[in-house]
This record gives structure tokens, sequence and C-alpha cells, in this order.
């Protein structure tokens, strides 16, 4: 379970997963309590994110697909918007931007040259 990288592009792939197989089928109990570790070791203290995964998971294990299908929808979307208001995707690609920036500082901009184009040397 490594997040590493991104843990909110991790969270959300599972959470997808996750979505996607509720409207096919009750989710076990296994599956949900791993969606719920990841929610906790990859987005702690995001209120937000459990509430949601709370919603989601109360429906999972529903017997009427229709029941798990709007769970999965309604879950998929607040995941969608869940950053302060911004949509997550935005979110994450201002602390990318805000991560190339500090680097650029720190090392310098065109510090190797594979950063730079070949073909305006």
């Amino acid at each position: 379970m490594d997040a590493a990288r991104s843990p909110v592009v991790a969270f959300g792939l599972a959470a997808a997963a996750r979505a996607l197989a509720a409207k096919q089928r009750p989710l076990t109990r296994e599956e949900m309590g791993e969606l719920r570790l990841r929610r906790v070791r990859w987005m702690p203290g995001r209120d937000d994110v459990a509430e949601a995964l709370a919603a989601f998971l109360a429906a999972a294990q529903d017997d009427d697909p229709a029941t798990r299908e709007a769970a999965a929808a309604r879950f998929l979307a607040d995941l969608a918007v869940l950053e302060d208001g911004v949509p997550l995707a935005e979110a994450h690609a201002h602390r990318v931007e805000a991560t190339v920036a500090r680097i650029e500082t720190e090392w310098g901009q065109g510090a190797f040259d594979w950063q730079e184009r070949a073909d305006l040397r």
C-alpha cells in the first residue's frame, strides 16, 4: 500500500475501483476495511473525505443495485470537489506547481542539460 508519489491520486484510484465494484455487487467487509485503511494512511485529517467514504460504505453492502450505484456516483462526485471547495485535480495541480517552483528555486532553472530544449541551444 505505497502512495509515496501522490496519496491523493492513489486514494482516488482505489476509491474509484471500489465504487465501480459496488455498482456490480455488494462490497465485502475486507474491501471496505481496506478502503478505510487507505483513507487513514493516505488522507489523514481529511474529515470531508472520511464523511464521503462513510456515506458510501453505508450503502456499499446494500442488496439493491440502484442504491449501490447511486451511492457510488455520489461518492465519486464528492471526491472530485473535496479540497477546500476546489476540484481535487486542480488542488493537486497547484501542489505540483508549488513543488516544481520550489525545486527551481533551490536548484536553479536549467540545472541539468535535460531540462532545456535541445533545439534552442
